[in-house]
């Protein structure tokens, strides 16, 4: 019910998302149960939710699973169970995001079309910039879809979607962007992911890098600016309350089919737990670590003196600095000016480093 409510929510956002219903199966007479019919990636997905046709971008996994199987299963074992205990760090961690292959969907349909296989062309040179740091996220993904598509994965604890061995991107040849597709979201599996780890069994996620193309994006202040827009307004109580209105009819539809066989409905307090700790993460208890040269320096050729400040963001998203208090006085905003000549030849502002004019003492 989770997946269905979750990907409910991303389309009527405006964010592609497979169909998804719950269905009682007969099979040539033998009744098989209630099962969850989901949409392949084809273009009738594209096209029902107003998007033109055109290309669906993948990884190819297989690599990744493949050294999976070498790190994590005892290949001599009958029953190939899983290790008891394997390390939170580990030296030789591939990154695989960063060099496998990456094709489209319906692969030979596509190279059959002219048009199709430029925008295929088009679409992974696109991901290929972004992943080798030759463009910004800006550049490459549609940012107000992608904003909304991660704060909303995150409510419904869909991050399972967001890897990079799970994400799919459709390829807009209108704008030459790339939108995410909420899918595999895994949503509404706390319970058995708790109950997996009090028994002393290694958790399914190994640190493989698998968010890395995230925080390579977040780098992107456009993006990082819109997500945290994003990730308030979903996290208002009000936000749920409408979405729970908007759904209750098709969410009533889909139990009474499941409920046939399985009484499962939506915890809407483990969402609104996830609203919480969302706006918790928001407002964080520290944002930076400042550090203040003891000794004054002066400024040569003149009487004038500065403190010199390195200030440090400790967060994955940007901070701006707003100014500087001395003494709990008053603040004293910043400004550009506020960097050396030196600081601000190389790094065009950028810098972490601020000096302060000295006042004097009599002015308090």
């Amino acid at each position: 019910m989770h997946e269905w409510a979750a990907l409910e929510n991303f389309r009527r956002e405006g964010i592609l998302a497979p169909r998804y219903e719950f269905i009682d199966v007969t099979i040539n007479g033998k009744h098989n149960g209630i099962y969850a019919l989901e949409e392949n990636f084809s273009k009738e997905l594209i096209e029902s939710q107003g998007r033109r046709e055109g290309i669906i971008l993948k990884y190819d996994v297989d690599p990744f699973w493949y050294q999976l199987v070498n790190w994590i299963y005892d290949p001599t074992a009958p029953d190939r169970p899983r290790l008891p205990h394997y390390p939170e760090f580990f030296i030789l961690q591939p990154r695989n995001w960063l060099n496998l292959e990456i094709d489209a969907f319906q692969g030979s349909k596509v190279a059959k079309n002219e048009q199709l296989s430029r925008e295929r062309d088009a679409a992974i040179g696109l991901f290929d910039a972004f992943r080798k740091e030759k463009k910004k996220a800006a550049e490459v993904f549609d940012i107000p879809i992608l904003a909304k598509y991660l704060a909303i994965a995150h409510l419904w604890g869909g991050e399972h979607g967001v890897s990079w061995r799970n994400i799919r991107f459709y390829y807009n040849p209108i704008i030459n962007k790339l939108e995410p597709i909420a899918y595999d979201l895994m949503c509404g599996v706390w319970d058995e992911l708790a109950e997996t780890n009090a028994k002393g069994q290694p958790s399914i996620e190994f640190p493989y890098g698998d968010f890395d193309w995230l925080v390579l994006a977040l780098q992107d202040k456009t993006l990082a600016e819109l997500y945290v827009k994003q990730a308030l307004r979903v996290s208002s109580p009000a936000y749920l309350t409408d979405l729970r209105e908007k759904i209750k009819k098709d969410l009533s539809r889909q139990e009474l089919i499941l409920w046939r066989e399985k009484p499962e409905t939506i915890y809407w307090e483990k969402i609104e737990h996830n609203q919480n700790l969302f706006r918790n993460v928001l407002n964080p208890s520290q944002t930076i670590s400042v550090y203040m040269n003891p000794e004054a320096i002066k400024d040569e050729g003149t009487d004038n003196y500065y403190a010199e400040i390195t200030v440090e963001n400790l967060l994955t998203l940007p901070v701006e600095i707003l100014g500087f208090k001395i003494n709990n006085g008053s603040l004293i905003p910043f400004s550009k000016k506020m960097l050396s000549s030196e600081l601000k030849k190389s790094t065009d502002g950028q810098s972490n480093k601020f000096v302060l004019e000295a006042v004097d003492p009599s002015e308090g």
